[in-house]
């Protein structure tokens, strides 16, 4: 499967009784389709997600090894994840139009 992706990840990691730890995961999505967009059209099964950085990505087992007691697991049962995108598309003149005449709605 795609965990091969993890070993590009610089991991956090926790100090724990002089060893060090993966710092555990906020939340985890198993069991679906991580559409990677990576060069080689990877799909994931898995991938786990610290504040607003991702851990990891792979199959179900790879990334369950960052699942800790506080995770939130969401169970996908298949359903695809992509990655955010971000819609750079306006019409600068619409906005200007809206700064000169902004709309008022009352209730």
């Amino acid at each position: 499967m795609a965990s091969h992706l993890l070993k590009n990840l610089h991991l956090p990691a926790l100090a724990s009784e002089g060893k060090q730890t993966i710092a555990a995961a906020d939340v985890a999505l198993l069991n679906g389709k991580i559409i990677t967009v990576a060069s080689d059209n990877a799909i994931a099964q898995a991938v786990a997600i610290k504040g607003s950085h991702i851990l990891g990505v792979g199959d179900n087992t790879t990334i369950q090894q960052l699942i800790g007691p506080n995770t939130h697991v969401i169970q996908l049962r298949g359903k695809a994840v992509l990655p955010g995108f971000i819609d750079a598309h306006i019409h600068i003149e619409g906005i200007a139009d809206y700064h000169r005449n902004p709309v008022q709605v009352e209730a």
